[in-house]
């Protein structure tokens, strides 16, 4: 491949970033993990950026290679060394030239569109990879396995989207809600329990966990 196109600076971003971006292709939309999610970037700051960071480092690799070479033509021993370095000198020098027209915003642009089909970061159909795992709470502080209850550290392979806006808490206090219901029904035991289970408090979060399962796009 040539390293001075559009192309090669998609398959470049897509190197750099394979950990961390996906292009959703039916949903027409990049997602980024940040850690906790893969977050739908609506706005494509945040791939704009990292397309940025590729460029730059990009152009200081190019600068490094051409000082390198300088260098070893200078120290050539024999003119048959000198003719090779001075041909890797000026190949050094057409790709530091690219990578400084890499760096204009359109040049970015352009290598995000180039990337978008690489198959190390496209998904083809977003709802078969994400938010498919029914079973799982996403949470500030973690992940919620709701079979077990059990909170444990996120991780990128689960391809979640979606982010419950409330800490996980095992022993949080319910007596506000239990209150409430004894209040609105008058104390009766077997409709505050079918309440309950409504809206999913007798299997956490049931109904937060349908709303993850939709598609964000």
């Amino acid at each position: 491949m040539f390293s001075d196109t559009d192309i090669a600076n998609g398959w470049r971003f897509a190197t750099d970033h394979v950990d961390t971006v996906r292009f959703v292709a039916d949903w027409e939309q990049w997602v980024v993990y940040d850690g906790r999610r893969w977050e739908v970037d609506r706005s494509q700051t945040r791939v704009e950026q990292l397309a940025k960071e590729t460029a730059d480092r990009m152009a200081r690799e190019a600068a490094a290679k051409v000082g390198d070479t300088a260098k070893a033509l200078a120290d050539a021993a024999d003119q048959k060394e000198t003719q090779l370095r001075s041909k890797q000198l000026q190949k050094a020098r057409t790709e530091l030239a690219h990578t400084k027209k890499s760096a204009d915003m359109r040049a970015v642009r352009r290598m995000l569109q180039a990337a978008r089909s690489e198959p190390t970061i496209c998904v083809p159909n977003g709802g078969k990879v994400f938010d498919t795992r029914r079973d799982l709470l996403n949470c500030p502080n973690g992940t919620v396995e709701l079979r077990t209850g059990t909170l444990r550290e996120h991780q990128r392979e689960d391809h979640i989207t979606r982010l419950c806006p409330t800490r996980f808490d095992p022993n949080a206090n319910r007596e506000t809600y239990l209150a409430f219901l004894d209040r609105v029904f008058d104390g009766s035991r077997r409709w505050r329990t079918t309440s309950r289970k409504c809206p999913g408090t007798r299997s956490p979060m049931r109904l937060a966990i349908r709303r993850s399962t939709s598609s964000p796009a």
